[in-house]
Parts: C-alpha cells; sequence; structure tokens
C-alpha cells in the first residue's frame, strides 16, 4: 500500500462501480427543459382560463349597461380616476366593474380613437424619438414654384441645424470679413422650399438672408447670381445635386455650410469635387455633427398625410469651408456657449455613430461588436 504525503491534494478518479451509478450525461439537462416546458404550458393553460373567464363576464354585463353619459359636474377630481373614467359613466358603475371589464373597456376605446385619428401606422419607440432632433411644422399656404419638385428632396432645415453653425457665422461676420453687426453678414440659400430658413437666422440675429424662389441652376447658367458673402444651405440628395452643388460652391471660393448626408464624404467624386479649378490642393472641409439626429419637415402634401413628420433616410451632418483663420475660428469656438454638437476637423475624427456603413471604420466597430457576441 502506498502511502500519499500529507498536505498534498490528489484526485482520486471514481471507479468503475461508482461510474456506473452515475446519471448519464445530458440527463440532468433534460429534466431541467421537461421542468420548464410543464411550466410554461401550466402558465398558457392559466391564461386561457383567465380569457374565458373574462369572456363570459363580459358576456355577462354586456356594454350598454355601462355606456351611460355622465355630467361634467360628476366627474371626480382625482386626476388619475379622471383619465379612467373619460371613456365611462358614473363612478359608481365605474366601482361596480371588475378588474377585466375595466381593462377590455379602456382597451377598445384606445382602438376606437386610434383609428378615428388616422394613426395606423406603427409609431417611434422612445429611445428613437429621443435621438430625434424635433423641427418646426411648415407654413400650410400654396406656393407656385418656378422648377420641377421631388418630395423626397422637399425638406426644411430644423433651427437647431442653423444655431449649430451660428457660432461660425458670427466669427466670419466679425473677425474675418470686418462687419460691425451679425446682421450685415449675407447669407445665400439658393434652394427654397417654404421660406423658413430666414425665420430661423431671423431668430439667430442673421437678418440679411437671400433665400429667393427661383431656380437656381437656370439663374447661375444666365450669371444672374446675387452677392453674398457665404453659402449656407440644405441642398436636394437626389440624382447628382449633391455633386454639382459641391462644384458649385468650390469655383466661388467663399466659405459655404452643406447639410448633407453621411454617405457623401466616402464618395468617389467627393475628393476631386473639392479641388478648385487650376489648382492641385483641395479645400479644407471640416464637419459640424449633431449629438442628435435632425428631425425634418416637408411641407403640406408632399408626403402622405398619415405620416407629415417626416425625418431624413440618412443621418446628416454639416460639410463646412471656412476659408482663411480657420485654426483661429476653432480656438474662438472653444470659448462659446456649448451646443449639443462636435466638431470634426478631418473626417478620421468623426464619431463612429455618424459614420457611413462602407466606411473601414464602421465595418471594424461592426465586426468587433459581432466577436464579443460570439464570445
Amino acid at each position: 500500500m502506498m502511502l500519499l504525503p500529507e498536505g498534498d491534494n490528489i484526485v482520486i478518479p471514481p471507479t468503475p462501480a461508482a461510474a456506473a451509478e452515475a446519471p448519464p450525461r445530458g440527463l440532468k439537462r433534460k429534466k431541467n427543459f421537461k421542468r420548464r416546458e410543464k411550466k410554461k404550458m401550466r402558465h398558457l393553460e392559466k391564461q386561457k382560463e383567465e380569457k374565458e373567464k373574462e369572456e363570459k363576464e363580459i358576456n355577462n354585463n354586456p356594454e350598454e349597461d355601462i355606456s351611460m353619459s355622465v355630467p361634467a359636474e360628476e366627474v371626480p377630481a382625482d386626476p388619475e380616476m379622471n383619465d379612467k373614467l373619460k371613456y365611462y359613466v358614473d363612478k359608481e358603475t365605474w366601482d361596480t366593474m371588475t378588474k377585466s371589464q375595466r381593462r377590455n373597456r379602456i382597451k377598445k376605446e384606445k382602438e376606437k380613437e386610434r383609428k378615428s385619428s388616422g394613426k395606423n401606422g406603427r409609431s417611434l419607440s422612445n429611445k428613437k424619438k429621443s435621438s430625434l432632433i424635433p423641427a418646426e411644422k411648415p407654413s400650410s399656404r400654396e406656393i407656385q414654384y418656378p422648377f420641377e419638385i421631388d418630395p423626397q428632396d422637399h425638406c426644411e432645415t430644423p433651427e437647431i441645424a442653423h444655431q449649430h453653425i451660428s457660432h461660425f457665422l458670427t466669427y466670419l461676420a466679425k473677425e474675418v470679413l470686418g462687419k460691425e453687426d451679425i446682421s450685415q453678414l449675407c447669407i445665400y440659400d439658393p434652394f427654397y422650399c417654404e421660406g423658413r430658413v430666414i425665420t430661423n437666422f431671423s431668430n439667430l440675429g442673421f437678418t440679411n438672408v437671400l433665400n429667393p424662389i427661383e431656380d437656381f441652376y437656370s439663374v447661375h447658367q444666365s450669371g444672374q447670381l446675387p452677392e453674398f458673402d457665404v453659402i449656407v444651405t440644405n441642398p436636394p440628395y437626389s440624382r447628382d445635386h449633391i455633386e454639382r452643388f459641391i462644384k458649385f460652391c468650390v469655383s466661388t471660393g467663399k466659405p459655404w455650410f452643406l447639410l448633407l448626408p453621411n454617405y457623401v464624404y466616402i464618395k468617389d467624386y467627393y475628393g476631386s469635387v473639392l479641388v478648385p479649378e487650376g489648382k492641385i490642393v483641395p479645400q479644407r472641409v471640416f464637419y459640424i455633427v449633431p449629438e442628435q439626429r435632425y428631425l425634418f419637415w416637408t411641407p403640406k402634401g408632399r408626403h402622405q398625410a398619415k405620416s407629415k413628420d417626416k425625418t431624413s433616410p440618412f443621418i446628416t451632418f454639416w460639410y463646412c469651408h471656412f476659408g482663411e483663420k480657420l485654426a483661429q475660428a476653432f480656438t474662438w469656438f472653444t470659448h462659446q456657449p456649448k451646443q449639443n454638437c462636435v466638431i470634426a476637423k478631418q473626417t478620421v475624427d468623426l464619431p463612429v455613430r455618424v459614420l457611413d456603413p462602407n466606411d473601414p471604420r464602421a465595418k471594424k466597430v461592426k465586426n468587433s461588436k459581432k466577436r464579443k457576441k460570439i464570445n
């Protein structure tokens, strides 16, 4: 017989007899699975019984017996009770109803309200709603446009988007162009929607805004463009509008602020259109990215009536060319009141949440998340 040293942790394998007595591998897991299935079936049967019981109660107490009108003075002062009784009768009848009757009645009345109000579509979740920046509703007046309108392009920019670039416009007016007041800065928005841009900038102190109702391309071709200091616009996104308009902005040699989708910076044409004619070095562009996604409104009748408040299907942020004294403008911006936006000096500085899905950085983050789920 071999003696083992004291204090050593020795693992002795089970004898053949003990191994035979042990339960087969996976048997315990199967038993647990069967137990869960039985529990689930009992729960479903219980729910079915409760539903049948509720239906019997409703049949025994038809809605006609509880649908009397109630005078306004009989409604209790309790706000919670007011909310419940708005579908019902008097308080005495409400007290005689069972919980299931109350739930069913509230459910039916809310369904009627939803159908009568036309809210048949799916609503946004609270999380999605909180990630959107609301825009002001456009006016309902009818406007005769001298150009063809694409409903998908016809959207008003929210005032919060103009607020995010107001600091740079102020610095441009006072420090770069030497204006005495920001009201003297001439802002040009060549794409007219409903003229909301004029109101937005007026609220910020920029009262000299050009936003005429005209076909920009025809005016540009005829050489009748107005004099301006800076271009600020949300151009059409369809067809080749973005590429053509960026070329125009670069050719003017003046500062510009364009609210564009996040996929533009990764397009093949983006780098080439930033190079001015006769030069090699492209114009320097920086980006102003909101912390919450912008929400756009479309004029009345431009989209389906059941969904008047539309947001852009793309993530959008400002593409900006400032011109001279850009470094000083960045320094000046850091000392201004904080806004709900971030500044990206280059595309590599863009936050991950706004990257185009085809961006290598976005793909890298997506793959890393997949690996974490697998592990």
